[in-house]
């Protein structure tokens, strides 16, 4: 019997798009492996050195944004022309659109797989066979979490990163990095927690933990502040702020 095969569509070029949505990718993965179905994953060539180590490199696929974007007009369509024709090659059972953005819309209705999926919210749902139900919030975790859905249990997961396999040697020296940047004790730094959409925003503990990783005096004390702060964004809220910690 002929196993299934999975293509994950998240050739996105954002950074944080993708930690959001490693997570879930993982999770997935994990659930492919343990049903006996095989799996592709198409990440943007930019983020080889994140996600190298975390995926067999059987499993993967880059899409070579910088190529397509910048090469000569044959070199474009050569480019272009092999990725598809890779993807294609795969004869796969379900193709998963998480991003559902121009790139990712194109690759998976040239997929040629049987069953396209992708999020309702996007442009020309129409490419999909099957589309997700409509997140429950604003962060872009939820529109990843209901597109996995249509094609395994993810929907009990939480709003998490994925995890990083970075090696120890690179990770011991973090917490002190902003020390290092401000080594004077009469320094102050300012952590701006806004975001350019309310669906971007960090999480509040996040903000509160980067804060704790230094000893300048003023960040203890702006810590309450940006529990209070972080989802406020107008330039009262700005300065106000500066008046009270004399900034």
């Amino acid at each position: 019997m002929q196993r299934s095969h999975v293509i994950i569509i998240n050739p996105t070029k954002f950074l944080g798009n993708l930690l959001i949505a490693l997570g879930i990718i993982q999770k997935a993965c994990k659930i492919f492996g343990e049903e006996h179905q095989t799996y592709t994953i198409i990440f943007d060539e930019s983020f080889r050195s994140i996600t190298a180590n975390l995926f067999n490199s059987n499993n993967v696929i880059y899409y070579p944004r910088a190529a397509i974007k910048h090469g000569a007009y044959i070199e474009k369509v050569q480019f272009y022309s092999k990725l598809v024709s890779d993807i294609r090659r795969l004869k796969a059972d379900k193709a998963i659109d998480l991003e559902g953005d121009s790139v990712s819309r194109m690759l998976t209705r040239l997929s040629g797989a049987t069953t396209r999926i992708g999020p309702n919210d996007c442009l020309r749902p129409n490419w999909y066979h099957q589309t997700s139900e409509p997140r429950q919030g604003p962060s872009e975790f939820f529109k990843y979490r209901n597109t996995m859905a249509c094609a395994v249990d993810v929907s009990y997961l939480a709003p998490a990163y994925g995890k990083l396999n970075i090696p120890e040697s690179e990770t011991s020296s973090q917490p002190s990095l902003l020390n290092s940047v401000v080594p004077d004790k009469d320094k102050i730094i300012v952590l701006h927690a806004g975001a350019s959409k309310v669906r971007k925003l960090w999480p509040t503990s996040y903000w509160i933990q980067l804060s704790s990783f230094s000893k300048a005096p003023a960040t203890a004390q702006c810590s309450s502040a940006l529990e209070r702060w972080t989802y406020r964004r107008t330039a009262r809220s700005m300065r106000l702020l500066i008046i009270r910690y004399q900034i």
